[in-house]
């Protein structure tokens, strides 16, 4: 826990400890703690917004209004959140986020670090840097509650209409992901003291991508 704390107070601290000795232990730990609080978090959010969720898709699909969804018992039906559904999305997103963290280690590490006795550290360092996730997830759950949003994001593009071409490059511009990129930045840093690779290639790269995702928005909609 108190490694926990430090990356969110203190980082420098924090990832310089894992420097200190890069086992597979740090490296293990906060995935599976990642993960396992991910699942929760994950899992609370569809199936608070899984009843606004469908009643949007009756919506754009069917036409149907929340009043006529409402009044008719089977339509109504459909806003019993369905487990299997959202069990599979759960293990959809925390799939997609354990291969992009393996990737996004595998990639630092070949770019960065160099060390294969580092490539422990490597991965509790993009481990670690992706608690911000967490907080994220914590006022998505809140913020999806409360106002029954089923889409909730932390960037630029919850400001634009709906399909708007600019959404999908905006939505990038996360504050929480940015965070996240902060810490991998320090992290890496740290652990090689290749501050200027570091932030060229962790902010390089997250560029590419916010250009990619604005472009397409732009081209295809």
């Amino acid at each position: 826990m108190s490694l926990f704390y430090e990356i969110f107070i203190a980082p420098v601290k924090g990832f310089g400890r894992i420097k200190e000795k890069p086992t597979w232990v740090q490296a293990v730990v906060p995935l599976v703690v990642l993960f396992a609080l991910l699942i929760i978090l994950d899992f609370a959010f569809r199936w608070i917004t899984f009843p606004q969720m469908m009643l949007l898709a009756l919506k754009d699909g069917y036409g149907f209004t929340p009043q006529e969804v409402l009044a008719d018992p089977d339509l109504a039906s459909l806003l019993v959140p369905d487990t299997g559904m959202i069990v599979s999305g759960v293990w959809n997103s925390v799939v997609m986020l354990f291969l992009g963290l393996l990737l996004q280690s595998a990639l630092f590490h070949f770019i960065i670090v160099k060390d294969n006795k580092l490539l422990p550290g490597t991965i509790a360092v993009v481990a670690w840097s992706k608690f911000p996730l967490i907080i994220a997830w914590i006022l998505k759950i809140l913020v999806g509650g409360l106002l029954h949003k089923p889409a909730v994001n932390f960037s630029p593009a919850m400001l634009m209409s709906e399909g708007s071409k600019l959404a999908p490059g905006l939505g990038v511009l996360d504050i929480f992901s940015i965070w996240t990129l902060i810490l991998t930045a320090l992290g890496l840093s740290v652990l090689t003291e290749k501050q200027k690779l570091s932030a060229i290639t962790v902010f390089g790269l997250w560029v590419a991508w916010f250009l990619f995702m604005l472009i397409k928005g732009l081209a295809f909609g």
